[in-house]
């Protein structure tokens, strides 16, 4: 047998297509079976998906072939490659079976932009750094836990990770209802929330988000600046194999997305919001775009309307900038939306923002599980 990658250098969090060929050398016709690395497009003996996923390649005769081809995404790994095995053998014969292993380069580049310096220019302003974060530092799942005494107040939250630039962070404790969650838990940073392989890993499952908070500088509120991340949301979002939800693309369904940045005071959020990107993580494409609040109202710019080529599947820098009168919006540094409409001059936070999308429990209703992938972020003032 033979596997052979589709790519021999690849990203964290590209989909590398495997080609597994097996061959029935003779004398006599036999039944292959191909036990792969986990990969939904094969399935296992009592037909259902996981990690230990095979496909019955069919009974061959001598000579003949079959070819089965399988995806997988580059996990987060700091290391220079990346192997998967696949195997095949046959029940019909007692000798051991058959396994190869290929390997891919693994480049750490991954936005089309590293980690700016110490300035960027954006609307004709320089915005100086203020806190970064390249994820080098290890946090385990737990790690972000809240204390169990900490109230609903963001502003009085105390720091539970410090990163590899000095910079703090916080989050939302575990318990915390989300914006959809009628009441009912949405967040649970201590199972969802971990850093590891020079990632930020929200790994979503079972209706539950995260939304964790730096603090530049020390501090949680600034006016005005500019904020930018580099993100990956995978298609390897999935669902249980016996909740029917199978065929939903491969989003994280039942999931929202909002980075943003949120006033002080709660009640002043009607005018003061600003999201991005934001967006349903369900079937087909998420319609990813920029959302400036004011006064009630708000103006909407959709990302591929200014990037009609845009795959949030992939990786990429978004940036949004915040000076008088104006809110900007950036993928790799292309224009997406400008808003000047009654923009907000307060202080505000910046929230990486993962949450579910309905309420949970919901009868009737299984959301998915996947990873989001946030390589590093900086944070700079006007």
């Amino acid at each position: 047998m033979s596997i052979t990658p589709s790519e021999t250098t690849a990203k964290v969090g590209d989909d590398v297509s495997f080609t597994i060929t097996t061959l029935n050398d003779g004398p006599d016709s036999v039944e292959v079976w191909v036990d792969a690395f986990p990969a939904t497009t094969l399935a296992c003996p009592d037909g259902s998906t996981g990690e230990s996923c095979v496909e019955l390649a069919g009974v061959l005769g001598a000579g003949q072939s079959r070819t089965i081809t399988a995806v997988q995404m580059v996990p987060p790994t700091s290391a220079s490659s990346w192997s998967e095995t696949a195997c095949a053998w046959s029940p019909e014969l007692e000798s051991e079976q058959v396994c190869k292993t290929a390997t891919v380069v693994v480049s750490q580049q991954t936005c089309s932009s590293g980690l700016p310096g110490a300035t960027q220019i954006f609307d004709s302003h320089t915005y100086t750094l203020e806190g970064e974060d390249t994820f080098t530092k290890n946090a385990p799942l737990g790690a972000f836990a809240q204390p169990a005494t900490v109230g609903l107040d963001a502003n009085a939250l105390p720091v539970v990770y410090t990163g590899d630039h000095g910079m703090g962070w916080t989050e939302y404790a575990d318990g915390w209802p989300s914006t959809n969650s009628d009441g009912q838990p949405g967040y649970e940073p201590s199972t969802v929330q971990s850093v590891h392989d020079g990632v930020l890993d929200f790994t979503l499952h079972d209706g539950l988000g995260a939304s964790i908070s730096p603090l530049p500088a020390g501090h949680r509120y600034q006016t005005y600046g500019a904020w930018s991340f580099c993100e990956r949301v995978p298609r390897d979002g999935g669902f249980p194999p016996d909740n029917g939800y199978a065929n939903y693309g491969g989003w994280l369904y039942g999931y929202h997305q909002a980075p943003m940045l949120w006033p002080h005071d709660d009640s002043d959020f009607p005018g003061a919001e600003s999201d991005f990107p934001e967006s349903d993580l369900a079937n087909g494409t998420p319609d990813f775009s920029a959302y400036a609040h004011h006064s009630g109202s708000q103006d909407v710019f959709p990302i591929n309307a200014a990037v009609p080529a845009y795959d949030p599947s992939q990786w990429h820098v978004y940036t949004q900038t915040w000076g008088p009168g104006l809110r900007s919006y950036y993928v790799d540094g292309q224009l997406v939306g400008t808003s000047t409409t009654n923009v907000w001059s307060q202080p505000e936070r910046w929230q990486l923002q993962l949450e579910p999308s309905v309420p949970n429990p919901n009868p009737g209703f299984t959301p998915g599980y996947g990873d989001v992938y946030v390589k590093w972020v900086w944070t700079g003032a006007w």
